[in-house]
């Protein structure tokens, strides 16, 4: 396990909006009248892709991004998309829309 410490804004900020975006890509396409599907795949499994067409389903899925730093935004992001679910029982892409845009605005 690492050792915590201290991480600066000026290091995380460019790696909190990545993430964001990483996750809100996944997301996006399950938003709408229409939505699609996801195609999610499972590292540790052999099995064929799941097809997902639930947003908070999909970032649920999303376990760890490579970079610590990234994976920070990312956690965030997947925690508020699965508390949307949890509350309202829809509209995770379009709180993922929103959070996106709400972060990389401000």
């Amino acid at each position: 396990m690492p050792e915590p410490g201290l991480i600066l804004e000026t290091d995380a900020q460019p790696k909190l909006r990545v993430s964001i975006r990483t996750i809100a890509a996944a997301v996006k396409p399950t938003h709408g009248p229409l939505p699609r599907n996801v195609a999610v795949s499972d590292v540790m499994d052999h099995k064929p892709p799941e097809l997902l067409d639930n947003g908070a389903a999909i970032a649920r899925r999303i376990f760890a991004l490579p970079d610590r730093l990234a994976d920070v935004g990312a956690m965030i992001m997947r925690h508020t998309l699965w508390q949307v679910q949890e509350e309202v029982g829809d509209g995770a892409a379009t709180a993922a829309v929103l959070f996106e845009v709400t972060y990389t605005g401000g």
